[in-house]
């Protein structure tokens, strides 16, 4: 897919978003959009996460968390620690299971500067909606693929558009309330 088409349709769908939450953006949100659309079409045209994308998230987050009350830095705070925990946790289980990887290691940078932005709860509704999301995603590919070629395939996606997609949502969502 060309890189020009790939860029516009996460515009698209990013507004969409946008426009249905009905959330006003400020600089913060303008910069958090592009940070997971660079993301998203990295990671969906090269299976890699770019490190400088995931530094610049964590970098504005921990910025924003300074502008936070107290007690919603330690949830802060706690999705940039935890989160990247259960990834790396998840990603070393199913590799000694399965003998091959099955999680990148940019998920779990990604998560750890996703985490940032939208602590520790937030980011519990991001990993659900993105894991049903994906894995959605994953099966309706498996059905399409065997209804062509009458034999069950399987592939693997990048999981960053996914958790970016819905960082988004939950973004967003948090700020209207």
């Amino acid at each position: 897919m060309k890189l020009a088409k790939l860029i516009l349709m996460h515009v698209l769908a990013y507004g969409a978003i946008l426009a249905l939450l009905w959330s006003p953006l400020d600089l913060w949100g303008f910069l958090l959009a592009g940070l997971l659309i660079w993301v998203s079409v990295i990671d969906i045209r090269r299976y890699e996460i770019p490190d400088g994308a995931v530094v610049a998230l964590l970098f504005l987050g921990l910025l924003l968390m300074f502008q936070s009350p107290v007690t919603d830095r330690v949830d802060l705070l706690a999705g940039v620690l935890i989160w990247p925990a259960v990834f790396w946790l998840t990603a070393t289980v199913y590799r000694a299971w399965r003998g091959y990887d099955g999680l990148g290691f940019g998920d779990i940078k990604l998560v750890a500067g996703l985490g940032s932005w939208l602590g520790l709860s937030g980011m519990t509704f991001v990993v659900l909606i993105a894991s049903i999301s994906g894995i959605l995603t994953l099966l309706a590919s498996m059905l399409v693929r065997r209804s062509v070629s009458g034999e069950v395939e399987m592939s693997g996606i990048a999981f960053g558009p996914f958790l970016n997609l819905s960082a988004w949502a939950v973004w967003l969502l948090m700020r209207v309330q």
